[in-house]
């Protein structure tokens, strides 16, 4: 079984709704964990002392957590790309990517839910975004 540290880690992003996706690795130092969660009904009946569920069918991605230190460079930094937020049914959904080491890769489209610049005195001001998975995870 390989193992892999950070330095094999690719996180790619669509730069524009609908763009290419750009490799924000350099910008980014935190990744919340990548859950997949299977969505579960209680399924026990009255006089029952132990909960008992059933899967329904359907799992999602929970959401995501991106994080690094903050860059307003124009259109490659974290600012230009994380910082539209959705504000609509009619704006479109941005792709996510990581390659874990060699060629094991997890993507998909995510709705920009939150982004927020952080400073505190004595550090360097870090910025983290919230990313809302939709639909189908491919993993390949």
């Amino acid at each position: 079984m390989a193992k892999y540290g950070a330095n094999s880690l690719v996180f790619e992003f669509d730069a524009t709704p609908g763009g290419a996706l750009q490799d924000m690795t350099p910008h980014t130092l935190d990744i919340g964990g990548v859950e997949i969660e299977a969505i579960l009904e209680e399924s026990h009946a009255f006089g029952v002392s132990w909960v008992a569920s059933l899967a329904v069918g359907l799992r999602k991605m929970n959401d995501l957590t991106v994080g690094g230190f903050y860059d307003d460079t124009a259109s490659t930094g974290p600012n230009a790309v994380y910082n539209d937020v959705a504000d609509g049914p009619s704006d479109s959904t941005r792709t996510a990517k990581t390659t874990w080491g060699g060629t094991k890769t997890t993507s998909v489209e995510t709705w920009i839910k939150k982004f927020s610049r952080i400073a505190a005195r004595g550090q360097i001001t870090k910025y983290a975004t919230l990313l809302a998975p939709t639909g189908t995870v491919t993993e390949a």
